[in-house]
């Protein structure tokens, strides 16, 4: 039953984060490409990454990781805002987007487990 609690708040709070941060950066972005899924998905990347070589505890691991970090990122949007320039024929664009998110999502992650470990 803590299990269940600690991977819910985590969630509840990681939700909260992503649409604070993507409703702010949605208000500021001036490009053609969804920024704040982006930015949002890196950055839950460059996090996991100090999870995996910081957090030893089970419980931390399950409020920070699964929980925070499972409903701070989102695969879904990444997918919906990918297929959305699919859909407007900006092939380029959405190409662009798909890769700039994967390529600097594994960058992050792997910066900070070089970086924290």
């Amino acid at each position: 039953m803590l299990e269940i609690l600690l991977v819910e708040i985590g969630g509840g709070l990681g939700a909260v984060a992503r649409y604070s941060i993507g409703k702010k950066v949605k208000e500021k972005n001036r490009f053609n490409l969804p920024v704040s899924t982006m930015i949002i998905n890196i950055s839950g990347s460059f996090l996991l990454g100090i999870c995996i070589v910081k957090l030893y505890n089970p419980s931390a691991k399950l409020l920070l990781q699964t929980g925070f970090i499972g409903g701070f990122t989102t695969f879904s949007t990444f997918m919906v805002e990918g297929y959305s320039l699919y859909k407007t024929s900006d092939v380029k664009l959405c190409f662009k987007f798909f890769v700039m998110t994967i390529v600097l999502g594994v960058a992050a992650f792997t910066s900070a487990v070089f970086i924290f470990r």
